[in-house]
């Protein structure tokens, strides 16, 4: 099973990251890891699993998140 961790931090687009996104999108197993979970949703991927303490998460992404 093939897994993609989404951190937060800033997002550069390369080939690797770019292939993480495309097995991300086409419904891979994606944890978003606290602030990552602001580039989920900013790139229309719904994670499997949110983790983390949050604190990075924006309040609207993680309202999203657990509904």
């Amino acid at each position: 099973m093939q897994t993609v961790i989404v951190a937060n931090g800033t997002l550069e687009h390369g080939p690797a990251v770019d292939k993480a996104l495309r097995l991300a999108i086409k419904g891979t197993f994606t944890i978003a890891v606290d602030g990552g979970g602001n580039h989920t949703r900013q790139l229309g991927i719904v994670p499997s699993l949110v983790i983390g303490d949050l604190d990075s998460i924006a309040p609207d992404v993680l309202t999203a998140y657990e509904s």
